[in-house]
């Protein structure tokens, strides 16, 4: 339905709920790749966000949080935090009914929540790295990364800027 609120696609071509709706900035990141391919058919889209592109953030989330662990406190904790990420979905509904790695799961946790960690986790780790070794390009990079954090999950910004001013 977020793909269908980007084309103004007609009622048939999906949720009514998303037709006509005012298109959020916080959606752009996590559904444009579907909302492309939405023209071609309602099919190609969902294989675009479930195929491509949920997994797709998944594996730089756990790449980002892995990185970024690694660098702070070492392979060990480096592990744990990657498998936590990995294993606990959006903090937003844990109490709600879903089912580990369901359909509800998928839709809750991914793309928005793995595309936010992974901005977040990469560019923190650029930009402790960036400072530390006073490369101006990984500083540069990380913040990029920060400024496109509401494309994917609005929600992040102000951790993401809290984290990154301090």
């Amino acid at each position: 339905s977020n793909a269908l609120m980007m084309t103004g696609s007609t009622l048939e071509m999906g949720r009514y709920e998303a037709v006509g709706e005012p298109i959020g900035y916080y959606h752009f990141g996590s559904y444009m790749l579907a909302a492309l391919s939405i023209k071609l058919d309602a099919s190609s889209a969902v294989a675009a966000i479930t195929g491509f592109w949920a997994p797709f953030g998944c594996v730089l989330a756990l790449l980002g949080t892995f990185t970024l662990s690694n660098y702070l406190w070492g392979k060990k904790a480096a592990a744990f935090a990657t498998a936590t990420v990995f294993f606990l979905p959006d903090a937003s509904y844990q109490f709600l009914t879903h089912s580990g790695f369901g359909f509800d799961y998928i839709l809750r946790s991914s793309p928005g929540c793995y595309w936010g960690i992974a901005i977040f986790t990469l560019g923190l780790k650029f930009l402790l790295e960036g400072i530390d070794q006073k490369n101006f390009r990984a500083v540069a990079l990380a913040l990029f990364l920060a400024g496109l954090m509401p494309l994917f999950r609005a929600q992040f910004s102000i951790v993401t800027a809290v984290f990154f001013m301090l």
